[in-house]
């Protein structure tokens, strides 16, 4: 049986502590790193895109901005649902098994947790409500969502 440990790859220091266990424990530590390590990454990396896919979204016509809006918010959604997933387990199976080594660390990742799921609602009523809208008001939400989206991502606004 394996130890909760070994789900535990939650920085980079730990991730070059593993390369340092024997081969025989590497195998068994390896694949949970290259995993939780991936999908931090392709969750940042999806939130760019959509950031960048929703500053582009001024451009084109009333059919061709639904258009997009429509598919800014399957992809949203899509990358919702991942996120709600994977820190449901941080919540309930990695940061327990990390706070039983090292104590108070882990409360403000869930926090953390809860502040990202607020904004992900917010992004969400955004875009329905861009979905809903036309012309001027329609861009003035479409601004916001981006530059809420820019916040989330500490990226300078465009």
């Amino acid at each position: 049986m394996m130890a909760a440990a070994v789900c535990i790859p939650a920085s980079s220091d730990l991730l070059q502590a593993q390369s340092n266990l024997p081969a025989s424990q590497q195998s068994v530590h390896e694949p949970i790193n290259f995993l939780y390590g991936h999908l931090h990454n392709s969750i940042r990396t999806e939130l760019d895109n959509l950031s960048s896919w929703a500053l582009s979204l001024e451009a084109g016509s009333e059919q061709e901005l639904r258009h997009r809006l429509l598919h800014l918010r399957e992809r949203y959604h899509f990358l919702e649902q991942v996120y709600k997933y994977h820190s449901n387990v941080e919540d309930e199976v990695v940061y327990p098994a990390l706070d039983s080594k090292v104590k108070n660390v882990t409360s403000a990742y869930s926090v953390e947790h809860q502040d990202e799921e607020y904004l992900f609602g917010h992004l969400a009523t955004l875009l329905s409500s861009a979905l809903a809208q036309t012309g001027a008001e329609r861009t003035a939400t479409i601004r916001w969502a981006s530059l809420q989206l820019c916040k989330f991502l500490q990226l300078p606004a465009a």
